[in-house]
């Protein structure tokens, strides 16, 4: 995989601007950054209003390292710095209003828009983005495909093709990170990208420039409000990935409500595939009708059909929302041009995506531990339904809630784990700059008085407890952090994983029975 950084050509301002902002005299600049620290020479510096400070208090340390050009938003004080540098420094500076909104345009055109040679697949919804893209890039990358196409993803656990992940930052880049890193894609052979498009990155105009072909909604639940404020702002946000003008194809989820409000957006020439278990929807053109679904101690199988074809699936996978994540992945194969037994077929070998509902190895002898990203309340709701269809034994779920993040969801989850598991034991997540004993209190407000709920703060020691306590057809269900490899306490991110830790728990526990039966004997 050759480095982020690959624009190696120069390019006129005057032509990344057309239409935008005016130049004084053009100039022919090599890359652009959002961060002063990571410019170089030739670079222009993108100097956007931020909600802690504005980018321009860095225009000193952008030209310092080589920035030709300062492209800035005039909005909170932005003027007013930039009258104090043209005092102090000879650069362009260049007045862009509402600049956030038009950096992907202006990436796209330094990149050569690499996603008009790409099959840009964005996937959407409140859970299951991550899976969905993991899945129709390790579909796209099988031998059973004809052609064979070169698949990759972006999104949470990085960006490239599977087994090859770069780290990100957020689920949906920066701006100019997405033109990059597709133009990267596009360099190394890549025909597909799975990518994962959070509200967030669209509602800040990070992928306004992204040509995608088709689109999937998984669903829309409780999250995100303290950045939305609303559910309603929330789905509108949502919604305008699917107001793309470059849509070919949208895959939707029927038995979610708003996949009608979709629809009505949708431009008439875009094609609508869909997944649903409502009988209505049985005969529906192009509607995967998912019945007869079954989960086991060792996966899960479901019944299928599709415009008058059938087939019985079955996976290695936990999890009944694993169903929806599957079939979504077949949709979004058959409108790539699939037919349905090929997309079938597929999906039979997807392996299971880390901190999706992972399974930790165990032996014959330790219960089944499960690490899960699950963060939401719908999404903890699923978690603790499905595994409990797979549980021959007692479920206990341990899990917490982020500092500094959505407040009212605390109760919520709090009343899901005590109607849903056996055993609730509260711990800390990713606590910022929060109390986590305040956010554990939150969180037992949702619990009914009388319901029996630990509280362990120490997350490491909650997980190490539990584990040596369960019962071998017990499950525990670790939630929140999935594939996380920190936690963040304070400022500080500290070293830790779940599944590192329920490895080391699973360890201890087999040595301590080993130690036990010597003592028998």
């Amino acid at each position: 995989m050759m480095p982020a950084r690959q624009n190696t050509s120069l390019v006129s301002l005057q032509y990344l601007l057309k239409g935008l902002a005016s130049v004084g005299s053009d100039l022919f600049v090599e890359n652009m950054e959002l961060d002063a620290r990571k410019i170089q020479e030739n670079d222009v510096f993108i100097a956007v209003a931020g909600s802690q400070a504005h980018g321009l208090e860095y225009a000193e340390q952008a030209i310092q390292a080589g920035a030709v050009a300062i492209i800035y938003d005039p909005a909170s004080g932005g003027n007013f710095l930039a009258e104090r540098i043209k005092k102090q420094q000879r650069i362009e500076l260049i007045e862009l209003a509402d600049l956030t909104a038009h950096i992907s345009t202006i990436a796209a055109r330094l990149y050569q828009h690499p996603s008009r040679e790409l099959s840009v697949v964005g996937i959407t919804g409140t859970n299951g983005k991550t899976s969905v893209s993991h899945f129709i890039a390790q579909a796209l990358a099988t031998k059973n495909s004809k052609l064979q196409p070169m698949s990759a993803v972006i999104g949470t656990l990085g960006w490239g093709p599977i087994g090859q992940l770069q780290e990100t930052i957020n689920t949906t880049p920066d701006a100019i990170s997405v033109q990059r890193q597709l133009s990267t894609l596009l360099t190394e052979g890549v025909e597909t990208v799975a990518m994962e498009v959070s509200s967030h990155g669209l509602d800040q105009g990070r992928v306004n420039a992204v040509d995608f072909k088709g689109a999937v909604f998984t669903n829309l639940s409780h999250d995100h409000l303290d950045y939305h404020q609303t559910l309603e702002a929330y789905g509108e946000a949502k919604l305008s990935l699917f107001k793309s003008p470059s849509l070919e194809f949208v895959v939707l989820n029927k038995d979610d409500e708003f996949s009608a409000r979709i629809v009505q957006s949708l431009s008439e020439r875009v094609r609508v595939y869909s997944f649903s278990r409502s009988e209505k929807l049985l005969e529906a053109e192009n509607c995967w009708f998912i019945s007869n679904e079954q989960l086991t101690s060792t996966g899960l199988m479901f019944d299928l059909s599709f415009n008058g074809q059938a087939a019985r699936v079955q996976s290695a996978l936990f999890g009944a929302f694993n169903i929806d994540n599957l079939v979504a992945t077949m949709a979004v194969l058959t409108a790539l041009g699939d037919s349905f037994e090929e997309a079938v077929s597929k999906v039979a070998s997807i392996n299971g995506v880390s901190g999706r509902m992972q399974q930790v190895a165990k032996n014959e002898l330790s219960p089944t531990v499960v690490v899960d990203y699950a963060h939401t309340p719908e999404a903890l709701r699923l978690a603790l339904l499905s595994l409990r269809q797979h549980c021959e034994g007692m479920l206990t779920v341990i899990f917490g809630c982020g500092g500094n993040r959505d407040e009212a969801k605390r109760p919520l989850m709090g009343a899901i784990a005590a109607d849903l598991a056996d055993s609730v034991l509260l711990t800390s997540d990713n606590p910022r700059f929060e109390s986590a004993a305040d956010i554990a209190e939150q969180i037992k407000q949702g619990i009914p008085s009388g319901t029996e709920c630990k509280v362990i703060l120490d997350r490491a020691e909650a997980i190490q407890q539990t584990i040596a306590a369960a019962e071998r057809i017990d499950i525990v269900l670790l939630a929140g952090k999935g594939h996380e490899n920190y936690q963040q306490i304070q400022a500080n991110k500290i070293t830790f994983s779940d599944v590192a830790q329920a490895q080391e728990a699973l360890k201890a526990r087999l040595m301590s029975n080993a130690g036990d039966d010597e003592c028998k004997r």
